[in-house]
């Protein structure tokens, strides 16, 4: 029998799945609609943006902005709504660049959707990805 714990994991994983297919209907549909998802500062993105529409059109410059840029995550810790997740962003540049650049996300779920995303990473490579 799933444990809350793994469940919660396995969905976080199936949507780390679908961002790095190109399918961000399934993460914003994950999402409740006063999501507030914040992009750590200093990084193309870095800012808050609130509700699933604005983190959309943000998704949306992603592949504007590099040829290639996928999540995986390495470790996932669960503590009541609150879930860490390490991993690496493996990012190529518009130049051909390839960029292994660590991450933290945090995410705060209430009834298995998205209330709140933090992202915590390398912002000076992330950027240096981007202007490459």
């Amino acid at each position: 029998m799933a444990t809350k714990h793994s469940r919660t994991i396995e969905e976080l994983e199936q949507l780390y799945t679908a961002f790095n297919q190109g399918d961000i209907e399934t993460v914003v549909t994950a999402m409740t609609d006063d999501i507030t998802w914040i992009e750590a500062e200093g990084e193309p993105y870095g800012g808050t943006y609130h509700g699933p529409n604005e983190v959309l059109q943000m998704f949306k410059r992603i592949p504007e902005d590099f040829d290639h840029y996928a999540v995986t995550p390495s470790r996932f810790i669960v503590e009541d709504d609150m879930v860490v997740v390490e991993g690496i962003s493996d990012v190529t540049s518009k130049d051909g660049v390839d960029y292994e650049i660590p991450f933290a996300h945090v995410w705060r779920l209430d009834d298995d959707k998205i209330q709140e995303f933090r992202q915590y990473t390398d912002t000076v490579l992330l950027q240096e990805a981007f202007e490459a």
